[in-house]
C-alpha cells in the first residue's frame, strides 16, 4: 500500500524473558502510527515488547477480533479504551456502545483465492474448532441430511518446523484443504462477527453454507435451524455457487480492510 511497515512478530511460545525480548524486539519510536490486529489477544505481549506503550504520542490504533460479549466470556473496553487512540470493532453493536468504528476482519486474497484446476474430491465438509456448541448443532443436523456425510476436521490445520508453528505454510495448507472442499459449512460461533473462516472458504471457491451472517454478504446459502442448515446444503449440492462465491469474497480483501481503517483513523492512505 506505499507504507513502510515494522513488522512485529509474535512468538509462538506462552511466555519469553526480557533477554530474548530485547533481542527480536524492533523500535517503534519513529513510527508515524501503531495497527495492532486483536489487541484482546496481544496485550500480554505489548507489555513485554514495549513497556513505554503508554507513553508513544502517535496514533495507536486496536482493531479488534473478537465481540466484547460472547457466550462463552466477556471483555472489558476500559482494559483498552485509554491505550489506544482510535479503536474498530467487528460487532457493530460493539463499535456503536463504545463509540468506535465498525470494521469486519478481511482476508489475504493472495493465498485464499481459487485455483480451477484443482479438483474437488470433498464433497460436503467443516475445517474448525469443533467446540460444544457447533458439535450439538451439527448432530442435530445430521438426522436431515439422508446419505450426505459432513467431513470434520477439528482443530487448526498447523505446520510446525524446528523453530515452531510455522503460520505461512499453515496458511497456505489451510487453502488448499479448502480447494479440495465442494461445499463448505460452518456452523454457529460463540461471538457476532464475520469470522474469517466464511470468507477464506467462499474466497478458495467453496459454496458456503453459514448461518446468516451479522453484516451484509452475497452469495452464500444461509440458515437459522438445523433443518434448514441440512436443506441448503442439499441446496449447495445441487446449484454450486463458488465462483460467484470468489468474486464476493475479493470484495473484503484486507487491503481494502487497511484503506478504511487509515481513512478512518485520519491517516493518508498512500499507493505504490
Amino acid at each position: 500500500m506505499g507504507h513502510d511497515v515494522v513488522e512485529i512478530a509474535v512468538p509462538p511460545v506462552k511466555s519469553i524473558g526480557k533477554a530474548k525480548a530485547d533481542a527480536i524486539n524492533k523500535p517503534i519510536e519513529d513510527c508515524d502510527a501503531a495497527i495492532v490486529s486483536g489487541p484482546e489477544h496481544l496485550e500480554r505481549w505489548i507489555k513485554t515488547f514495549y513497556p513505554r506503550w503508554d507513553s508513544y504520542t502517535f496514533p495507536k490504533i486496536a482493531w479488534y477480533h473478537e465481540s466484547f460479549i460472547r457466550e462463552d466470556y466477556s471483555l472489558d473496553f476500559s482494559d483498552y479504551e485509554r491505550r489506544y487512540t482510535h479503536h474498530f470493532f467487528p460487532d457493530a453493536r460493539d463499535a456503536e456502545k463504545f463509540k468506535g468504528e465498525h470494521l469486519s476482519l478481511g482476508i489475504d486474497t493472495e493465498i485464499f483465492h481459487d485455483l480451477r484446476t484443482q479438483p474437488r474430491d470433498v464433497e460436503v465438509a467443516f475445517i474448525g474448532l469443533l467446540y460444544e456448541k457447533r458439535a450439538r448443532f451439527l448432530e442435530e443436523v445430521k438426522p436431515h441430511l439422508g446419505d450426505i456425510k459432513v467431513r470434520v476436521a477439528s482443530g487448526n490445520v498447523l505446520v510446525q518446523d524446528l523453530d515452531g508453528i510455522n503460520v505461512e505454510k499453515s496458511t497456505e495448507l489451510l487453502a488448499d484443504q479448502y480447494r479440495r472442499i465442494q461445499v463448505f459449512v460452518t456452523f454457529p460461533s460463540l461471538s457476532n462477527v464475520l469470522v474469517a473462516k466464511v470468507l477464506e472458504t467462499m474466497a478458495c471457491g467453496c459454496t458456503l453454507v453459514a448461518p446468516t451472517q451479522p453484516v451484509h454478504l452475497e452469495k452464500y446459502y444461509a440458515y437459522e435451524t438445523p433443518a434448514e442448515c441440512a436443506k441448503q446444503i442439499k441446496r449447495a449440492l445441487t446449484n454450486p455457487i463458488g465462483a460467484c462465491a470468489a468474486k464476493e469474497a475479493k470484495k473484503h480483501s484486507i487491503e481494502s480492510r487497511f484503506e478504511t481503517l487509515l481513512e478512518k483513523a485520519g491517516l493518508q492512505c498512500v499507493t505504490a
